[in-house]
């Protein structure tokens, strides 16, 4: 249980940094009009949304057992990080 633990942690903080980068390079973007700063502020919010995956595939895992998945829910982390993965990967090289 402390993995999950230190794993939520991870998340929260990667989030709130990311969050915090994110509205430092809006504002940046803003005041100096720069487009690729406006980019570099997207790409930090982008971030974001993946970390909200990642939270979303922790508290999935750690749902009990029930009748339909009686080893539990553990595997649903490795598909919200696959998840992840791909939309970084597709994402990353349309833009």
């Amino acid at each position: 249980m402390s993995e999950h633990g230190s794993s939520l942690k991870a998340i929260l903080y990667a989030f709130l940094a990311n969050l915090f980068i994110a509205l430092t390079k809006s504002g940046a973007a803003i005041y100096t009009h720069s487009g690729s700063m406006l980019a570099e502020a997207i790409h930090s919010y982008a971030d974001c949304g993946n970390q909200v995956l990642l939270y979303i595939g922790l508290k999935q895992a750690q749902r009990p057992p029930d009748e339909t998945h009686p080893l539990g829910y553990g595997r649903l982390s490795y598909f919200w990080s696959f998840l992840v993965a791909i939309l970084l990967f597709s994402l990353g090289g349309l833009f």
